[in-house]
């Protein structure tokens, strides 16, 4: 009933207006909308060929010329113009199309101005319809007037790069996209097509056939206000959640705009696949894509020009500002997809990652071509990753880089970088991604860095996975019961330490000294149990916790820290068993303790006692001062790394040689008389001395001098100096009437020498010249080889050596590629020991000021830094192996390694020392 009293009270008011018009106007119609489908209006009825209409359902226009059209949200005013009126002939004309009276069609050529983001278009007369850009003549426009040319040389010339059809002007006419260059043909600064067509021309991106898919936000303005569509003039909508995607009056703002621009794009060519609202009213989006290669950025810029257009139309403003309002309401980007075929294909979410990494080290390249303003946009709110740090994530809509959930779970697919700003250039943004993912090639370490940020793991097999849950489950499962039993045990102690002593004594006597388990070795086995145990139960949580996360589990990382862990446990047991450890008598002291609390009431010492007894405590006991500048001091040239200048006879020599002159002048010494023993240290101290530089042999063979001194005195004085407690059972020969033993005839002694009550005899100088021997030739033979061996080399020696042990199923390719990374991973650990160091020393701690315990905590914090940072470097190297494809199958991953350049004639002489060697130990041992 009500639908029709507005009917009829319409129906009134237009005879009213009929009356009053004096017949100019054939009929005027206000109509609500719901009278409208009550009276059935047709839009095929006989004066809809002169209806002249704007009924943009969102507008709102305060005031209007003398026959223009008003619009409202309630209201529709629609005019019908006589047939002789001269808006109705100016329609009429706006909608001729003239194809059936020329041949001739009208060509908009379409640029982008100075400030890179307005577009600008004039139109000219082709004699003919076109199909291809090629056929359209080049064109040129006053450069000085678009701030893109000086005055006095102002002339700019336009390339046609492509069209599209005109949706405005219908038939054959066409939209044609185009580039500027000046007269000698050099493209100008704002053309940014250009180099995104010769970066999208490279065969290596040719052959990758980059896709793009691009998500265009935008928002509409009102015309005088430059007030979002919608929205309270001075005041503010209700705040974000209803708008996104959302239907009705009160949600929803210009969707006639965004229908008739997705019409306009389907019509001109556009590859136009989807529009929706945004997150703020009178915001709107509208995807291009998938595109390949340079026509995103052309198709881009023709839906944003026909955008402008069609707001031209309706009477509002479009703004592609990345933040077109302050506070809590989203931003305006432009999303960009992008794949590759490889990222496409089987195993493309590995080729996915490393663009990402890619991506991550140019992250502020990437930010600076993004767009203007969009660091109002990107602050880490509103769907957004701040614009300082890079990240990446599945279906994370807060991270730089998003991947969808299906490109994760079917191993291939496509990335989103949301970074862009809604204002940014598609010529410039396709061309970059293009070019950090397929032309830019990073540094080892800057891969090897930006892994260890993002966190970057290989997925891993479906066995693998199974195999790392199942093993670490288990090792949760073992670790609380090696948890429990410390625990029982610790628990039953402090029990029995409360039946016979206060509560103040529980913690010494359990422990520091006293141990209430019988012995101090098995409270030591207890507290270690329990250490390891916590230690095994957090690792093992942390690796399911990350397995679950991630769903890439690093099986290698989660059988070598369980290994560790369970090492560190056995290592604490020792010889000890779980039995021994609960079935051990406890022997407790029935005797109660009696404690007495006693205070100073003075700080006078005169009365035997102060208040500040913590004076009296010891500092700087340990002179830690000192040792921190030994260790800071210390030459930054770790033990036995390469040397190679000067070039030296070792240097030429083959790896395979070196490595066997080490193998035997380890087992030398062990089967050769003192003689030779002594040769070959003499031999090996005067080799280094002629290798090595003075300020490394003179540092290394005077500390391997002095161990092995110390070992030989101190193994042959105690080796039979202790009184023998063994007795002869046999009575003396003067008793038994036979004869003694005769003495030797070459005056042999067993005892060498004797000082009181220690002896050097022959048994004891025999042990300790073969252990300082065996001490010494191992040192400085490894020495000498590792300093004119590169570690490849060595690492390509042992695998000659040991290449046929493959055949029986020795992991031969994983035994090298650790020892390479283990020989490599040497000067790490030199490095951080000196420079952690040199930071305690570089902040001039007060030594004196601290106390006993405070000085052995700042020597823990020491060694915790230095595992750490070692654990850091490790990290960094096992991300950079990922990164340059190793997937923990050392045959599959192949290494190449040589020999490198040898002499021939120093390798024959080397090799006949050896074999001389060899041949003086051996006969030695017939020697009497």
């Amino acid at each position: 009933m009500v639908g029709w009293s507005i009917g009829i009270s319409a129906l009134v008011l237009q005879d009213i207006i009929l009356q009053l018009s004096g017949g100019r106007v054939k009929m005027a119609q206000i109509l609500a909308p719901s009278a409208q489908w009550q009276m059935r209006i047709a839009k095929n009825c006989t004066d809809a060929n002169s209806l002249t209409t704007k009924t943009w359902s969102s507008l709102v226009m305060k005031q209007s010329k003398k026959g223009a059209v008003k619009s409202s949200g309630r209201f529709k005013v629609c005019a019908l113009q006589s047939e002789n009126s001269t808006i109705n002939r100016l329609e009429q004309l706006l909608n001729l199309d003239v194809t059936p009276y020329t041949d001739k069609i009208i060509a908009e050529y379409i640029w982008i101005g100075g400030s890179g983001i307005d577009v600008r278009s004039k139109s000219r007369t082709i004699s003919k319809p076109v199909e291809h850009p090629s056929e359209l003549p080049k064109w040129n426009y006053d450069g000085s007037s678009t701030g893109q040319a000086p005055g006095e040389d102002s002339e700019v010339i336009l390339y046609p790069q492509a069209i599209f059809k005109d949706p405005f002007r219908g038939g054959n006419n066409i939209l044609v996209i185009c580039d500027a260059y000046t007269p000698a043909g050099e493209p100008i600064p704002t053309n940014k097509r250009h180099r995104a067509a010769q970066i999208f021309s490279d065969q290596k991106v040719v052959a990758e056939v980059p896709w793009y898919g691009i998500e265009q936000e935008y928002t509409l303005l009102q015309t005088n206000v430059k007030w979002p569509l919608g929205w309270p003039v001075g005041g503010y909508p209700g705040p974000q959640g209803p708008y996104y995607c959302g239907a009705g009056a009160d949600k929803s703002f210009g969707r006639d705009i965004s229908d008739a621009h997705y019409k306009a794009c389907l019509y001109a060519g556009i590859n136009i696949s989807g529009t929706n609202g945004e997150v703020m009213p009178g915001q709107w989006e509208f995807q291009v894509g998938p595109s390949v290669g340079i026509e995103a950025g052309d198709h881009i810029w023709c839906a944003r020009y026909l955008l402008e257009r069609i707001t031209e139309q309706a009477g509002v403003v479009l703004s592609l500002d990345p933040k077109p309002i302050e506070g809590d309401w989203n931003g305006a980007g432009c999303h960009t997809n992008y794949s590759t075929k490889s990222m496409r294909e089987e195993g493309g979410f590995e080729v996915i990652k490393k663009a990402i990494l890619n991506l991550s080290l140019r992250h502020r390249e990437h930010i600076s071509a993004y767009g203007e303003g969009n660091e109002r946009r990107l602050t880490g709110k509103h769907e957004t990753a701040s614009i300082n740090t890079f990240s990446w994530g599945v279906a994370n809509r807060g991270c730089s880089i998003r991947v969808g959930r299906d490109t994760e779970k079917e191993g291939k697919g496509y990335l989103e970088d949301r970074r862009p700003a809604s204002n940014m250039d598609p010529y410039v943004v396709t061309a970059l991604l293009a070019e950090t993912t397929l032309l830019w090639e990073p540094t080892l370490e800057a891969e090897a860095l930006a892994a260890q940020k993002l966190s970057l793991k290989a997925m891993a097999s479906g066995a693998g996975k199974s195999a790392a849950f199942v093993l670490l489950v288990l090792n949760v499962f073992l670790y609380f019961i090696v948890i429990a039993i410390a625990a029982w045990a610790v628990n039953h102690g402090i029990e029995k330490s409360l039946e016979t002593a206060s509560v103040l004594s529980i913690p010494a006597r359990i422990f520091p000294i006293y141990f209430p388990f019988g012995n101090m070795a098995t409270g030591y086995v207890v507290i270690m149990s329990l250490f390891a145990g916590v230690v095994g139960f957090t690792t093992s949580v942390t690796g399911i916790n990350n397995m679950i996360q991630s769903d890439a589990p690093n099986l290698h990382a989660a059988a070598a820290s369980s290994l560790v862990t369970w090492l560190l446990t056995l290592l604490a047991m020792g010889p000890f068993t779980p039995t021994t450890i609960l079935n051990h008598q406890l022997h407790y002291s029935k005797k109660p303790r009696i404690n007495v609390k006693c205070t100073a009431d003075s700080n006078s010492e005169a009365i035997g006692g102060t208040k500040n007894w913590e004076k009296w405590v010891p500092r700087n006991l340990f002179a830690a001062e000192k040792v921190f500048r030994m260790i800071s001091g210390a030459t930054s040239s770790p033990i036995a790394q390469y040397i190679s200048s000067p070039t030296t006879f070792l240097h030429s020599v083959d790896p395979r040689i070196k490595l066997a002159w080490v193998l035997a002048l380890v087992i030398l010494p062990a089967r050769s008389d003192i003689a030779v023993r002594l040769g070959i240290v003499i031999y090996l101290a005067l080799l280094s001395v002629w290798v090595q530089p003075a300020e490394v042999w003179m540092d290394q063979l005077g500390r391997v001098s002095l161990l092995c001194g110390f070992l030989f005195i101190l193994l042959g004085l105690s080796t039979d100096s202790a009184p023998s407690l063994l007795f002869s059972r046999n009575p003396p020969s003067s008793m038994t009437g036979l004869p003694s033993l005769p003495a030797s005839f070459e005056g042999y002694r067993y005892v060498l020498l004797k000082f009181g009550p220690l002896q050097l005899t022959r048994k004891g100088l025999s042990a300790a010249s073969t252990a300082a021997c065996l001490t010494f030739t191992i040192f400085q033979s490894a020495s000498l080889c590792l300093t004119t061996t590169t570690p490849e080399q060595l690492a390509f020696a042992f695998q000659w050596f040991i290449l046929p042990l493959a055949h029986i199923g020795v992991p031969v390719a994983e035994v090298i590629l650790t020892l390479l990374l283990s020989l490599r991973f040497i000067n790490l650990v030199f490095d951080e020991v000196r420079n952690v160091a040199l930071g305690i020393v570089s902040r001039r701690i007060k030594w004196e000021q601290l106390t006993t315990m405070e000085t052995i905590d700042v020597f823990f914090t020491y060694i915790r830094r230095i595992f750490k940072n070692i654990y850091n470097h490790a990290e960094q190297i096992s991300q950079a192996m990922i990164v340059r494809g190793f997937r923990g199958d050392c045959n599959s991953h192949k290494i190449f390694l040589s020999a490198g350049p040898s002499m021939v004639m120093a390798n024959i002489i080397s090799f006949s020392c050896l074999v001389g060697l060899i041949g003086a130990t051996t006969l030695s041992k017939y020697h009497v």
